[in-house]
Order: structure tokens, then sequence, then C-alpha cells
């Protein structure tokens, strides 16, 4: 159901104050009636024959199990989940990026949800003296702490998956979040991953310097076995790209078997409590236009839906979550310092 808004796009949440937006007697925006996504390039296969794909394709393996699948918590991984613990004979492990700011609303649906569905699970934590130097570094420079977990999830899952010979990787992603969807299975670049993994360990070395030599030889010298014939580097696996999405079913879905969407995460996340600093820090280092647009665009492509973002773009600013998360990785500045610090920097960058 669509906020009534005299201001506002009746679709999305985009401001009809702009000269280059208007709206129809409907009140939806031109914005909206040109927008078109990917979707039409999406033609769904039957559960059948995604099924046998997957058997096929990796049946049997090399390792215990056909498939790692990323789970966050969050309640697309949730149902992707789901879906691969139904195919018969094909072994599933979830592994979690613990970037140590899940919220513990997200840790406890993790919980009721590995209740619920028959497969194992890793959760992957790394060294809080790696990840709280490179949050440091990041949020003082950049505020984009996002960076890092990003960072830790393209170098040490694909480790992860690598090392245990794991021939498939899954990723909750939809069609909406991709520029051109690419086929549901997907070999890596290898080279863009290359250039991914360097850039991950060199914002690393420059943010821990020598004292994490050893830690940052090992990272250096790994390079994975690259090696088809015994799938060492896994393919990609986007089951939302095969069978469809709809976020309704999908929530549904995860909500039926314990999942709940958590209070204690700020903005548009859905398992990150470190998002109330993210959060306050693009509200106060964008202007309102680009904050609208691009949730705005969000809203367009299904990713969100209108309530939630008019929520990340109105609702009350929690300097106390943000400035305890500041403690937390041990920087001695209020937040509106460093906000203010950050705004500063990028005058001069600019």
């Amino acid at each position: 159901m669509c906020i009534r808004d005299s201001n506002r796009c009746v679709k999305c949440i985009r401001s009809i104050t702009r000269s280059d937006v208007y709206v129809d007697h409907n009140g939806i925006c031109n914005l909206c009636q040109t927008y078109k996504d990917n979707e039409g390039q999406i033609k769904p296969i039957d559960w059948g024959v995604f099924v046998n794909t997957l058997q096929t394709k990796y049946s049997p393996s090399l390792s215990r199990y056909q498939c790692m699948a990323l789970f966050s918590g969050g309640k697309d991984s949730t149902y992707m989940l789901q879906l691969l613990s139904k195919i018969p004979d094909f072994r599933v492990l979830a592994v979690t990026i613990d970037h140590w700011f899940t919220s513990p609303e997200t840790e406890e649906n993790i919980r009721r949800v590995l209740k619920a569905i028959p497969v194992d699970h890793i959760n992957f934590r790394p060294s809080w003296f790696i990840a709280d130097e490179l949050y440091k570094s990041l949020v003082t420079n950049t505020g984009e702490l996002c960076l890092a977990c990003e960072g830790f999830l393209t170098t040490e899952i694909y480790r992860l998956a690598t090392e245990m010979r794991i021939p498939s990787m899954a990723w909750g992603l939809s069609h909406q979040q991709f520029r051109t969807p690419p086929n549901w299975i997907t070999k890596v670049d290898i080279n863009y991953w290359e250039k991914m993994h360097k850039r991950f360990i060199d914002s690393l070395g420059q943010a821990i310097g020598l004292e994490s030599e050893l830690y940052l030889k090992f990272q250096r010298n790994y390079v994975p076995i690259f090696d088809d014939t015994l799938g060492a580097f896994p393919d990609l696996l986007f089951p939302f790209l095969a069978l469809g999405y709809d976020p309704d079913q999908v929530e549904r879905s995860a909500q039926a078997i314990g999942w709940t969407r958590p209070t204690d995460v700020a903005g548009i996340s859905s398992n990150c409590y470190a998002n109330h600093l993210h959060n306050y820090l693009k509200r106060k280092l964008y202007t309102t236009d680009s904050l609208e647009d691009y949730l705005s665009h969000l809203v367009r492509k299904g990713t969100i839906s209108r309530e939630r973002a008019l929520s990340a773009l109105e609702s009350p600013l929690d300097t106390t979550s943000a400035n305890k998360i500041l403690e937390e990785i041990g920087l001695e500045i209020q937040i509106d310092d460093l906000a203010k610090g950050l705004f500063q920097l990028r005058r001069c960058m600019c």
C-alpha cells in the first residue's frame, strides 16, 4: 500500500519539489513511469530443472559439500538456504561472515533458522586486532565502515571455499541488484577477483602497518589453486536469477521458520547494528536530494519497500548508538565532530 504524501511520489519517495520531477494524476512521478528494471531479462526456470542442473553438475564432489551458501541472517539468505536444503543429495554448508557488529536480534534469527534448516554452519569472525584497525582507518578517512565487511567477504569467503574444495557458492542476490544480470551459474572472473583481493590487502596493510607483518605475509602469498578439473575455485550460483524473486513471498517463507525483522538496526540494514553509524554519516554527509535519489532507486528496483525507504530518510538519527560504535572501535571522538571533519575533508578534496 502506498503512503499518500502530496510532496512525494506515491510509488517511490522522490520529492516533487525539484523542477525535474513531476507526477501524473495518480501521484506517480515521471522517474517511476519511465523506469525499466532487469526483470524482463529474467525467465524463471522450473524447480525440477533447477534441482536436476545442480545435482548433475556438482555431484559427486571432492568436498563433503556441493555448495557453500552465504548466510547473513537476512530474509533473502534465509529463504535461499531453505530452497537449497530441499535439494536431495545436495549437501550445503552455510557460512556467515561475522564482522563483529551482527545485531543481537540477527544472531537470534540465525540461531532459530539453523534449528529449522538441516545444514551445517560455519561462523567466520576475523581477528578483532585486524578488523578494529581497519575500521578505525576507514571511518576516520572515508566514513565508509562497510568497505571492511566487503573486503572480508570477497577474500575470506573464497579462501574458505577453495581450501575446502567446495565447487559452488550461492549468493542471495536478486535481478534488481545487478546492472546486467549474469547467468544464474557463473564462472568467477579470476582476474577481477585477484584485483579485489589485492585492493583489500593493500588497504589492510596501510591501516595496520608492520605490526601485522605475519598476517599480511600469509594473506599476500595466498593464491588459490585455480584448477577447474578439480573444481578448486567455486562457481557462483544465484538461485533467485533462476527461480525468480518475490520479496513478499521471501519474507513470508522466512517468517514461517522463525525469522523476524530486526528492530535493533538502522536504515535499510537487516542484520548489522553498525549501520547506526553508517546511516548517521550518510545522512550528514550527503544532500537530501542525493539520498532521496539513492533510496528511490532501491524502491523502484524492488530491493526495499517504500515504507523502509521513508524510515531510512526521515527516522530520527540515533546519536547514542553511533557514539557507542565509535567507542567500541576505540575512537575518542563524538559522531557530530567526526561528521563535521569528514565533511570538511570532502570539501577540501573537491
